[in-house]
């Protein structure tokens, strides 16, 4: 999830997801991310509503271009949550996308938005959604339909979900000034990228 995203959507939330990212300016700097199991945690270094998330990315092994990414940040102030969800262009948008694994079984979700890299699920959750998905085991994936009708589905990781998690809420409440301040952590020099198929990608 891009920071100045997040930023501008969380400070307008809410009562009307009516913001676009678009009116960004420039992406805000990121601090290094900490990797825990397949998920990047990492925070913004200027101040956000929403100023840490965790991330995990899948690409495919031969162009390395992004097929679907997962990122989900915390509104300390307001204990929700900011859910992105990026997959590629050639989705049938009728359809929208579900999140599906042993023990969970999403509702479907529509798309808000498409640019040149993707399309996207963004909005709001609250704590029992993200409680039952941190919950969940076994393999993981994002259910999507092609423009053809053919169901697809993106595999992702629920590994380090849970410490990623908490390591996310606390560090943002901690740039929130809700939290005592805790000893930093050591950071690592990238976010986890998980390398899937070239055949993938749905096509239109």
């Amino acid at each position: 999830m891009h920071m100045i995203f997040r930023a501008i959507f969380a400070a307008s939330l809410l009562p009307a997801l009516a913001v676009s990212p678009a009116s960004a300016q420039a992406p805000q700097p990121q601090q290094p991310a900490k990797i825990i199991g397949d998920w990047g945690v990492h925070c913004a270094a200027a101040a956000s509503p929403a100023p840490c998330e965790m991330q995990q990315t899948a690409t495919q092994s031969k162009t390395h271009r992004r097929v679907s990414s997962v990122s989900i940040a915390l509104v300390p102030k307001q204990n929700r949550y900011i859910l992105q969800i990026a997959v590629p262009l050639g989705v049938a948008l009728s359809k929208g996308m579900k999140i599906i694994a042993t023990g969970y079984n999403g509702k479907a979700m529509a798309y808000r938005r498409c640019d040149s890299a993707g399309c996207y699920v963004e909005g709001l959750s609250d704590a029992k959604t993200i409680d039952a998905l941190g919950g969940a085991t076994g393999a993981a994936k994002i259910e999507v339909a092609s423009m053809n009708g053919r169901t697809v589905d993106l595999p992702f990781s629920l590994r380090g979900f849970a410490d990623a998690r908490k390591e996310m809420e606390d560090r943002a409440r901690e740039k929130a000034g809700s939290a005592p301040a805790a000893p930093p952590a050591t950071p690592a020099a990238t976010a986890p990228q998980t390398d899937t198929t070239e055949d993938t990608a749905p096509q239109p």
